[in-house]
């Protein structure tokens, strides 16, 4: 092989062993005038380093033309990006996941961490370091702890993805991992049943069954507010083939089941409330979502005949508690946590809690226990009760 047989701004290098590598650099007036990246590893494979430095090299006559490039280039953080994006770690999640996620990433890639204020998309993943990442850290901690965490977490997952597609480009060593990230959960206050009560009757007077049934479908059966809103369907409530059962689909953890919402053998009803509630529910077509709404016009306030998503949460409890006069704390979270604490409360196990509420890890299920120490003093003055009497 020859010099001249490879493309423009492609270098050798003798590595261990007296194996050859390659290497792309494009030259310093173009690196000063702003070009980036300022150099890419090409990896040993002679075929394989040719074709990616005629890609690097028709972007840089681009860029001495003025062609304004909108995407991260080859061997780029924000190019790395775009290759998790196609990745099946990025889209084997839900969707508002997926947007979630994104919005992360676009995020982090606008944000400047060198002395020469660029934002760190356009940063080479070859000079990434710890130290950039921390830095990153810090920033999002604006934002928040819990907020921080995230970030980092998608970042580091980011970069496994995109080097498992090109490890030839992005390094073995990712300045993600390892990182020492501190969040600590705020405990989400439980609801009382009297406030599910006062709620449910409110969100019926303003017209907003379906909000109601949410509601009770959380603290009756413990479902994921996410999944109340998003996963439960028409087909999924007591069908021909189960009477008497609903499915839950429990899409977090993907271990949905059967639950019995009445006695098989004599029908008795087991959440007589819920079954009242979900009643009133407007109903769609087969495969729509059970809690639909008519659509209110943000510019006239006026309602529109149909049946709409409830795409936020957090605006219709919102709403309902502001007119029912509930405290702050009363959200579609609260209702699970207060319908699992109420549980406890009953003499429910932590068994019998953890199959109830589908958390797979038995740990997960101390953050939906309330009032804990109250409530082994209820039962341990109640067992100490009985014993005297019977002795």
């Amino acid at each position: 092989m020859n010099p001249e047989d490879l493309p423009p701004y492609v270098k050798t290098k003798t590595l261990s062993g007296g194996r050859v590598g390659y290497y792309w650099a494009p030259r310093t007036a173009d690196i000063r005038g702003g070009f980036t990246p300022a150099s890419v590893p090409l990896g040993q494979d002679y075929g394989r380093a040719v074709e990616r430095a005629k890609a690097l090299n028709a972007d840089l006559y681009n860029w001495r033309a003025g062609v304004v490039r909108e995407r991260g280039d080859t061997g780029t953080v924000g190019w790395m990006m775009d290759v998790y994006r196609k990745t099946d770690r990025f889209n084997d999640n839900r969707k508002e996941t997926q947007r979630d996620y994104d919005r992360v990433l676009k995020k982090i890639a606008a944000m400047s961490i060198t002395t020469n204020g660029k934002p760190i998309k356009d940063m080479p993943c070859e000079k990434v370091r710890p130290r950039h990442a921390d830095k990153l850290y810090r920033e999002m901690m604006k934002s928040g702890s819990r907020q921080a965490q995230k970030a980092m977490t998608i970042m580091k997952t980011c970069w496994a993805a995109a080097y498992r597609q090109h490890d030839d480009i992005i390094p073995l060593e990712n300045p993600f991992a390892d990182m020492k990230l501190s969040h600590t959960a705020q405990e989400t206050k439980h609801a009382t049943y009297g406030q599910l009560t006062s709620f449910t009757s409110k969100a019926i007077a303003m017209g907003e069954p379906a909000v109601a049934a949410a509601a009770q479908l959380v603290w009756d059966l413990h479902v994921r507010p996410t999944e109340a809103f998003r996963d439960f369907r028409w087909k999924d409530w007591r069908p021909d083939d189960h009477p008497h059962h609903c499915f839950v689909h429990a899409g977090k953890r993907k271990n949905g089941a059967w639950i019995p919402i009445a006695d098989p053998e004599t029908g008795e009803l087991f959440f007589p409330e819920l079954v009242a509630l979900i009643n009133h529910c407007p109903k769609g077509e087969p495969d729509d979502l059970v809690f639909r709404r008519q659509h209110i016009d943000t510019v006239t306030l006026e309602r529109t005949k149909g049946l709409y998503p409830i795409n936020n949460q957090a605006v219709q409890a919102r709403a309902v508690r502001e007119a029912a006069e509930l405290p702050g704390y009363v959200t579609f979270a609260a209702f699970r946590h207060g319908g699992l604490t109420a549980l406890r409360k009953y003499g429910f196990q932590d068994r019998e809690l953890q199959l109830i509420s589908r958390h797979k890890d038995s740990k997960s299920l101390d953050h939906y226990l309330h009032d804990e120490d109250e409530l082994i003093l209820e039962m341990a003055r109640r067992k100490y009760r009985a014993r005297r009497t019977s002795g």
